[in-house]
């Protein structure tokens, strides 16, 4: 990882945690002007989210106390429900929300149900939710888990998604015991999908061997193993501004994850990311996956 970067992620922590009184005095404490001028930005950037001034800190506090309000996702227990689904039981967390193997009512099928984490923002937010959700819908490729449905439960966005039941890219081909070849070809199969979602305009933001699950499938030829990429664009989706890639969750990481991240990614500049961030991330999946 770039020690620039680091640095800066530290700096900006630090900065979130100092009461808003302090903040000023913090960053004079900063000897690195290129760290210092990067901070100011980031905190600008928070501010324009919410039509505030300069070094203003109400975005960063909001999104704080929802996190610190604990306003959890709901029961794991079978007899909870959300927006017509029925929750089975908690599939995993993350930095971004909570995943649950749900039941629909109409129609009668199995989804995952990823309930994204409270303080989601302003009205414009909300209104790019909806458009942006719309977009990921039309994704149709075998190599993405298709999006069913997309909606707010209680203010707090969900999407219902096509239920992925397989091992994650790298447990996969270890378990089976695939040589050079065999890695390959899964990886040109997610290249396939990922430059599908390309086509259509969106990009993913945070590719890694955990976001992509193996599944087999029946063909003419017998079984085949297919990957499927799960949460294709729900990073953007779900975030209102640049700090989904440096602002710090609860558990004290960053939305997105650090190591497959782009340097423009991981720099927090909205103008540098396009899709060369997902082949970046791609790159870095497919050398994990072969050596």
């Amino acid at each position: 990882m770039d020690p620039q970067h680091d640095a800066l992620a530290e700096a900006f922590a630090r900065l979130i945690d100092t009461p808003p009184d302090r903040r000023e005095a913090l960053l004079d404490e900063i000897d690195d002007e290129h760290v210092r001028r990067r901070l100011v930005r980031l905190m600008n950037i928070a501010a324009s989210a919410t039509r505030a001034g300069p070094m203003a800190n109400a975005a960063i506090d909001a999104r704080r106390r929802a996190i610190d309000e604990g306003q959890h996702a709901p029961s794991d227990s079978p007899s909870s429900s959300i927006a017509g689904y029925t929750i089975e039981r908690l599939l995993g967390e993350g930095g971004m929300g909570s995943v649950f193997l749900a039941t629909q009512e109409r129609p009668a099928r199995r989804v995952a149900l990823k309930l994204v984490k409270a303080g989601f923002g302003s009205e414009r937010a909300l209104r790019r939710f909806e458009l942006e959700a719309e977009t990921l819908g039309r994704l149709r490729h075998p190599g993405i888990a298709q999006i069913h449905e997309a909606g707010l439960h209680e203010g707090r966005p969900f999407f219902a998604m096509e239920f992925v039941d397989g091992s994650t890219l790298t447990e996969y081909a270890d378990r089976q015991g695939l040589g050079t070849r065999e890695r390959l070809r899964l990886i040109a199969q997610v290249a396939a999908a990922v430059q599908h979602a390309h086509q259509q305009g969106v990009i993913h933001r945070d590719l890694k061997p955990a976001n992509i699950l193996v599944t087999e499938i029946e063909t003419d030829r017998g079984r085949a193993s297919q990957p499927k990429v799960l949460d294709f664009g729900v990073a953007k989706v779900t975030e209102s501004d640049i700090l989904a890639t440096t602002m710090q969750t609860d558990i004290g990481q960053l939305v997105g994850t650090i190591p497959y991240m782009s340097p423009e990614q991981a720099g927090g500049d909205p103008a540098a990311l396009d899709t060369r961030s997902d082949i970046y991330a791609l790159g870095v999946v497919a050398f994990e996956l072969l050596t």
